[in-house]
């Protein structure tokens, strides 16, 4: 600071007006984009050039016309140097603010989009895990429905067959007892199978339920007039049951029943 008020105070004049006269140049040319700039860089200057002069007079003590002369010349060129270089600091303070203040709202513009990104990934999440659970679910009912469906299927086509064979119990109590019926149930048609192959073997069931009640009618109609006649309509019957696709269990049962009904009709034809 003393050395700048040394060269005020006692340097060349026209090197100093000449060092103005090239800052004024550059920092005008800074400071051109920048109206706010030059104003304040003239404010600057009038500071300057009041502060100079009333330090000249107390300094300096003017007597005459000259020496006052001299503090206002010394007044131009502070307020000159102030202007100039105002301008070229203030440019390149401004300068560094704005870029600044741009990196700042493109700090804080990445951050409000980096939230809102977050925000459409966490709705997006959330939506999947929304759409996933209601999948979910979708699926409980759909196989709980079809589960249900199943048991009402099965249940159905056993209900078929027991009423079926109420019907006719009298009839099939010999030939097909209850017992067997349900081991039937058990092993043939238990929810353990699909109803598909329930249906599909009550239908079966019930064709050859429906096949013995028409064959007792015909056997209780008939009458044999030999014993061969009689064995031999007992053994196609044996026959006709070999090839039926049951289990071996219910085969033997059904070759026992037909063995007692054969053994029933010949001691009814002994007897008569």
């Amino acid at each position: 600071m003393s050395t700048l008020l040394h060269m005020l105070d006692e340097g060349d004049f026209f090197p100093m007006l000449m060092l103005i006269g090239v800052l004024a140049y550059v920092g005008g040319k800074m400071a051109d984009a920048a109206p706010p700039v030059r104003s304040w860089g003239w404010r600057t200057a009038a500071g300057a050039f009041v502060a100079y002069s009333i330090r000249g007079g107390l300094v300096f003590h003017p007597q005459d016309a000259d020496d006052c002369l001299h503090i206002v010349l010394r007044g131009l060129l502070a307020a000159g140097l102030a202007l100039t270089v105002s301008w070229v600091l203030l440019s390149v303070a401004s300068f560094v603010l704005w870029h600044l203040l741009v990196l700042a709202q493109a700090s804080s513009l990445r951050a409000r989009l980096t939230a809102r990104h977050r925000r459409e990934a966490e709705q997006i999440s959330n939506e999947q895990a929304l759409r996933q659970q209601a999948d979910h679910y979708a699926r409980e009912r759909s196989e709980a429905t079809q589960k249900a469906e199943a048991c009402r299927r099965r249940d159905d086509a056993r209900m078929r067959c027991l009423m079926l064979y109420d019907r006719h119990s009298t009839t099939l109590a010999e030939r097909f007892p209850r017992e067997r019926l349900q081991e039937y149930f058990d092993h043939y048609m238990s929810d353990s199978s699909s109803p598909e192959i329930v249906e599909e073997r009550a239908r079966t069931l019930i064709a050859l339920i429906d096949e013995w009640v028409v064959q007792d009618k015909t056997r209780q109609k008939k009458e044999f007039r030999t014993l061969e006649e009689l064995a031999t309509f007992f053994q196609k019957q044996r026959d006709e049951v070999a090839g039926l696709s049951y289990g071996a269990d219910i085969k033997d049962s059904f070759i026992t029943n037909i063995n007692i009904q054969e053994e029933q009709a010949v001691r009814r034809f002994l007897s008569s």
